[in-house]
């Protein structure tokens, strides 16, 4: 696979930069609901077949998960966050230009809105 200038820039940037006892864990967060007439079921699909073909493609360092709130105060109306987290920026990269390059990006935007995304790095 082709590397993209991001996975170059952040390989030599972020990567040699960690503390030698640090292990990061890069997780993103997609605050999101559900369009009108799409069940959260729907959403659930997705990321199990999202899921799959993201493992089938090598990303085993890749893991998503479907968040619901118990207590949110714009509870209701199919919100959820999508999660996604990652080992290392190497892998960062790589799934994002996998999953840019793929039929992903339209499917998941044909059934859900996201109002806001972030991305965070937390070291044990």
């Amino acid at each position: 696979m082709k590397k993209s200038v991001w996975f170059t820039i952040l390989t030599g940037l972020f990567l040699t930069s960690q503390p030698a006892a640090a292990k990061p864990m890069l997780e993103n967060y997609f605050e999101c609901k559900t369009k009108d007439d799409v069940a959260i079921s729907e959403v659930i699909a997705f990321k199990e077949d999202y899921e799959a073909a993201a493992r089938a493609a090598g990303f085993d360092e890749y893991n998503v998960k479907v968040m619901f709130p118990i207590y949110h105060d714009k509870l209701g109306g199919g919100r959820f966050t999508w999660y996604g987290s990652y080992s290392n920026y190497g892998v960062w990269a790589e799934v994002n230009e996998w999953f840019g390059q793929s039929e992903w990006p339209a499917r998941f935007y044909a059934i859900v809105e996201c109002e806001s995304s972030s991305f965070w790095r937390a070291i044990d």
